[in-house]
């Protein structure tokens, strides 16, 4: 069966402090966090999603800390310490990984990452990608598009779009503390 675990392949565009674009995992990028510049997507609305399933990873790492809703004061206390320390606490960070891995799995056969299994259209066929990804020229519209050929079909592209709409929808009602 094929397998595209999010946490252990590369996917996600990054620019390193050093001016290098990689391509890391989701474990990579919290390794490498004090390291990496930006998150650089094809176009920038991919950007902040992908901050914001990282920050989800955190709220759940961190926030296991807490027996109850943690004060203000006691959130002030942990940024300082995590900004003191200039990086995160990645024994936390894998071993919540490590215990959710299987879900973070694009194609797993019973809870694939962000989808439904099984589902299936009953009314119409399919939408085109050129109706899930903004950038994506529509059949009938090529004007103004930067992606052609192997571009419109790249895995990246894919799994960008399914992240700026899944998890800008599950995530927006999450609130940085000040």
């Amino acid at each position: 069966m094929a397998s595209f675990n999010l946490l252990n392949e590369p996917w996600i565009r990054c620019v390193y402090i050093d001016g290098e674009a990689r391509l890391v995992s989701l474990r990579q990028l919290f390794k490498d966090a004090s390291k990496i510049r930006s998150i650089a997507g094809d176009i920038p609305q991919q950007d902040m999603p992908l901050l914001r399933l990282a920050l989800a990873v955190m709220y759940c790492v961190y926030g296991d800390q807490f027996a109850d809703d943690p004060s203000e004061t006691e959130l002030r206390r942990l940024w300082l310490d995590v900004w003191t320390a200039g990086e995160f606490d990645l024994g936390m960070i894998e071993e919540y990984l490590d215990q959710y891995e299987s879900r973070f799995d694009l194609f797993d056969e019973e809870r694939p990452f962000f989808q439904t299994p099984n589902l299936e259209y009953t009314d119409k066929d399919p939408d085109s990608l050129g109706e899930l990804i903004a950038d994506v020229p529509k059949p009938d519209k090529m004007l103004f598009s930067m992606r052609t050929g192997e571009g419109v079909e790249s895995i990246f592209g894919y799994l960008t779009f399914f992240l700026v709409r899944s998890v800008s929808a599950a995530l927006l009602p999450f609130v940085i503390p000040r």
